[in-house]
């Protein structure tokens, strides 16, 4: 018997699923991306100096930034994240 996955990983999915058609969405139509990004950096960032402990807040940042081609940036971020929680999905 396999066992079950951790709710907070499938919940970190979906979610990192939907924030990935987001920004899908957002470069289909360069009019919008262009405004968007900043506000989506902006958001995710707010969101990381809001919860500094919650490891997802970082991965968050780390997908935004790597869209971003902030690699370096993003590697630190995911880097927090193992950091606070080394199961992080």
């Amino acid at each position: 018997m396999m066992p079950r996955p951790d709710a907070r990983c499938h919940a970190g999915h979906v979610a990192r699923f939907f924030a990935m058609m987001v920004i899908l969405a957002l470069t289909l139509s360069p009019g919008i991306a262009q405004g968007t990004d900043v506000d989506t950096l902006a958001a995710a960032r707010a969101a990381v100096d809001a919860r500094p402990e919650d490891p997802y807040a970082w991965v968050e940042l780390g997908d935004v930034l790597l869209f971003a081609e902030a690699s370096e940036e993003a590697k630190a971020a995911y880097l927090e994240a193992i950091a606070l929680d080394y199961r992080i999905c």
